[in-house]
């Protein structure tokens, strides 16, 4: 990072304690962002800041929108999510010959963000550095004058305007129909110069080309020139359970020590004369991840049982933690 841009941060940092905001959790390539956003200029970049905050807490308070909050949207799978581009950036494509205008706004809200944080941290390798962008395609082919949602579009782009700063790498338009045009230039008065410069309306096989290499086929779906299959929003499983802490607890019943901890165990029960044994062995391991596992013997015969309490770097939602354990080998749910 330059001086000048040290420089920026620093005064950004405190003016957004100035206005009640703490920036101590974020990093500094996250502050640039929002000071990129605002022409580096540090109070506007930090008033920017804190309204994202407030915006996050109130709108996203688990700091994620779950799958379930969002199933209209889904059921249409409309949104596609692929691999990482030749630059590494998450692949977004929207088709939206398979979207109509939502009758229910605020699910559709929550469903652009849902669809923006899902995107971003597909891109994720360990934590997030907070400088990670993306590249959409928006498909106009075959729509008709059913699937125009000019409100959608706005909604979408102020979203990435206001609380998803330089987040849009590049946004490709293909298939663009005359009847269309009329639409993107009403649309295209709520953007900002910055926004309008990342968007190129694929229109001639010269920008076709470009646009393919930019991309790269091993993440472009082939109906575009590419190599991949189209994946949906949904059916995208995040690599993101990093684990901070994990308790694992193992009830032991006698069978476990073969028929003779068994008979021992009948023995000391009918008797009655020394209650059955349970002893308790605690170990940790030196991984990074903290460790605790303990094996109880339990005075049963048979049937072990397992306990395990994991916690996340970042919140899991219950579809996700499903999904999971459905698709977990050596298991079953």
């Amino acid at each position: 990072m330059e001086k000048t841009q040290e420089i920026a941060v620093t005064q950004m940092r405190k003016s957004s304690e100035k206005l009640g905001s703490s920036t101590e959790s974020y990093g500094d390539t996250t502050l640039m962002r929002f000071l990129i956003a605002r022409s580096m200029d540090p109070e506007k970049a930090a008033k920017m800041f804190v309204q994202w905050q407030k915006w996050r807490a109130a709108f996203v308070p688990n700091g994620f929108i779950a799958d379930s909050e969002v199933q209209d949207e889904l059921q249409t799978r409309k949104i596609y999510l692929q691999s990482l581009t030749k630059e590494g950036y998450p692949l977004l494509i929207v088709k939206a010959s398979k979207h109509l205008p939502a009758k229910d706004h605020l699910q559709f809200k929550k469903f652009v963000v849902h669809l923006l944080d899902k995107t971003i941290a597909s891109s994720l390798k360990g934590k997030e550095k907070g400088n990670e962008k993306l590249i959409a395609i928006l498909d106009l082919q075959q729509i008709t004058y059913r699937n125009i949602d000019a409100r959608g579009l706005i909604i979408g782009f102020q979203f990435l305007q206001a609380y998803y700063p330089e987040r849009l790498a590049k946004l490709f338009i293909l298939h663009m129909p005359w009847f269309f045009v009329s639409v993107w230039r009403m649309v295209s008065r709520f953007l900002e110069k910055a926004t309008l410069e990342k968007i190129v309306i694929v229109s001639n096989e010269e920008e076709r080309k470009d646009f393919m290499k930019e991309i790269g086929e091993e993440s472009l779906p082939e109906e575009y020139g590419g190599q991949a299959k189209l994946v949906a929003l949904q059916d995208v499983i995040l690599p993101q359970l990093e684990v901070q802490r994990m308790v694992v607890s193992t009830y032991q019943a006698a069978s476990g020590a073969v028929a003779a901890a068994m008979e021992k165990l009948e023995l000391q029960t009918r008797l009655g004369r020394k209650p059955p044994s349970c002893k308790i062995f605690k170990r940790k391991n030196d991984m990074n991840v903290q460790v605790t596992a303990t094996c109880i013997p339990v005075p049963a015969k048979r049937a072990h049982a397992k306990s395990v309490n994991l916690q996340f770097e970042k919140p899991l939602d219950e579809d996700t933690t499903m999904d999971i354990l459905k698709n977990a080998s050596g298991g079953g749910y």
